[in-house]
This record gives structure tokens, C-alpha cells and sequence, in this order.
């Protein structure tokens, strides 16, 4: 081979290898963009799904504190007429039997509307026992749905600083 068949051989195989870089490095571009839209998408998914999650949590925990608030006042204002209805019950019978009754009729009945007084006394009393279990059971379940709106607010925060790191290392 002579001296100018190699420099022409020479000179066509710089050619084919800048053609080959230059074809490399178009590739690699592509490759590149082709995983910054991935990447991307990858994050916009990952932010519409994080703030999805936390409006989830808090609608649920509004929900819920508003629920245990409604349940808890309709006790109060249910046990509010009952005890009304009661007293005005209890007070008409006592009156009547004032009435009816003289000396030692008088006496019986007033012992008996004590007695009846006591009795439902201890009923109110065991309704009120029942009452404050619920509302307890009530504020057990307020203090669950405060610690898994909790637990959502963290999981949400996590994934959230997951996101940035992404983004972060996405901008690097």
C-alpha cells in the first residue's frame, strides 16, 4: 500500500468515525430528552398524586370531626328532652297525688313518687353512665381519625420531599 492510498484510507476512516460520533452523540441527545420526559411525567404524576392524598385526608378528617360533633350534640339535646319530659311527668304525678291524697294517703304517695323519682334517678343516672361511654368511644374515634389524618399529613409531607429530591436530582 502506498503512502498516499494509506492517507486516503486514513483520511475516510477519520471521516467514517466524526460520521460516527456525530451519530453518537445524536443518539445519546435523544436518549437524554427521551428521560427527561419520563422523568417529567414521572414527577408531575407523582405531585398530582400527593396533592390528591392530602385533600383526600383532610376532607376525611373534616367529615369525621363534623360527624362525632353532630352525634355528640344529638345526644346532649336528646337527653335535654328526656330529662324535660321526665321532670314534667314526674312533676304531674306528684301533683296529683297531692291532690288525691290526705295524711297518711299524702304520705304513701309522696314515698312512692320519691321512690319512683330514685328509680328513675338511677336509670338517668345509668343512661348518663351509657352516655359518657359513648361519648368517650365518640372521642376515641376523633382521636384515631386526628392520628390518621396525622399519619396521612406525614405520608403526604414524605412523599412530597420525595418529590423534591426527584426534581432536585432530576435538575442535576
Amino acid at each position: 500500500m502506498t503512502d498516499a492510498s494509506y492517507s486516503l484510507c486514513l483520511c475516510v476512516c477519520r471521516c467514517v468515525l466524526l460520521l460516527l460520533q456525530e451519530n453518537l452523540a445524536a443518539e445519546v441527545s435523544s436518549l437524554e430528552a427521551a428521560q427527561r420526559s419520563q422523568r417529567d411525567d414521572l414527577l408531575a404524576l407523582n405531585e398530582a398524586c400527593v396533592r390528591s392524598v392530602g385533600r383526600e385526608a383532610e376532607e376525611w378528617a373534616r367529615g369525621a370531626v363534623g360527624v362525632l360533633r353532630g352525634c355528640v350534640a344529638d345526644m346532649a339535646e336528646s337527653c335535654a328532652a328526656s330529662e324535660a319530659a321526665r321532670l314534667r311527668a314526674a312533676s304531674r304525678i306528684a301533683s296529683r297525688r297531692e291532690e288525691e291524697a290526705d295524711g297518711w294517703i299524702r304520705r304513701q304517695a309522696h314515698e312512692s313518687a320519691v321512690e319512683e323519682l330514685r328509680t328513675e334517678s338511677e336509670a338517668r343516672r345509668l343512661r348518663v353512665v351509657d352516655l359518657e361511654s359513648q361519648v368517650a368511644s365518640l372521642r376515641k374515634a376523633q382521636a384515631k381519625a386526628q392520628s390518621d389524618k396525622a399519619v396521612a399529613d406525614t405520608k403526604v409531607r414524605r412523599i412530597a420531599e420525595t418529590a423534591a429530591e426527584l426534581k432536585r436530582r432530576a435538575e442535576e
